[in-house]
């Protein structure tokens, strides 16, 4: 429709440029995400036409256990409290997070608004730099410049028992990126579905699709499709999420300590010192 031409034509002149990346890096065609929020409600077999995600080989297991062992060594990374002491904090996601996440937590490096436009690189993305770039360097084939492509950055946490509800990523952002999963810890009873069709999936389990998430591996999630994770086993699972844009982005650093308000970021993101 009318709306769709639209979106697609500002994400045409804003955001796509795959010339700006390596040739050689397995992507994903972000219009497909457009394709996927206006048809997928009217088409029952889209996901048979429409990639849902794209497999991109594995990280070092040298990379993925070292960042794997600060992790075990630093519970307090996952306590509210300690982020907001020791790192930066996000007000006003909260609801959202209990909605749809109960239970899972998160550590940011890198966050942007709803939008995308507006980012942020917070104090552990420079302090636990020494254990993220070798597992960056080698998700983006050593093209590092992608580093400074990203638009969000973040370790997401399920202890055991804990579920990620059926949502579709929604936000201006999910249009304009690509989303990569590193699971770095999990265990064989995570599920990992994306179902085919909007209106139906929560009664109609065989529309559901099991994604493969051996720690150490790498792959590219459309996002826009409904998805839920649920981790039945006995340990916990922690991925690294990656979102990046196909332009490079324009960052600003959050202080150790600061807290701010997310839905206005917009607002109070150019106040803030250049994050370089």
């Amino acid at each position: 429709g009318g709306r769709e031409e639209q979106q697609k034509r500002q994400l045409e002149e804003t955001s796509l440029c795959a010339s700006c990346l390596p040739p050689s890096l397995p992507r994903m065609d972000l219009l497909k995400k457009l394709e996927v929020r206006a048809r997928l409600r009217t088409d029952p077999n889209l996901m048979e036409k429409l990639p849902h995600m794209l497999p991109m080989g594995r990280i070092s297991d040298a990379a993925r256990d070292r960042l794997a062992d600060a992790i075990r060594d630093n519970e307090t990374i996952w306590d509210d409290e300690y982020n907001k002491r020791a790192n930066a904090w996000l007000e006003g996601r909260d609801a959202n997070m209990k909605r749809f996440k109960p239970g899972v937590q998160g550590l940011h490096f890198v966050f942007s608004d709803h939008n995308g436009g507006s980012i942020v690189r917070f104090p552990f993305y420079y302090s636990w730099s020494h254990l993220l770039m070798p597992v960056l360097e080698e998700v983006f084939a050593a093209n590092t410049s992608l580093i400074d492509h990203i638009v969000r950055l973040q370790l997401a946490r399920m202890p055991p028992r804990a579920e990620i509800k059926i949502h579709q990523d929604s936000g201006r952002w999910v249009l304009a990126a690509h989303r990569i999963h590193v699971p770095i810890l999990g265990n064989k009873e995570v599920k990992f579905e994306i179902c085919h069709y909007s209106t139906r999936c929560q009664k109609n389990p065989e529309l559901w699709q099991l994604i493969s998430v051996d720690p150490g591996s790498v792959f590219e999630l459309n996002n826009a499709f409904p998805h839920q994770v649920s981790n039945e086993g006995p340990s916990e699972r922690i991925h690294l999420l990656i979102d990046y844009a196909e332009r490079p982005q324009e960052y600003r650093r959050m202080q150790v300590g600061e807290s701010r308000d997310y839905t206005s970021m917009d607002e109070w993101w150019a106040e803030l010192p250049l994050g370089r």
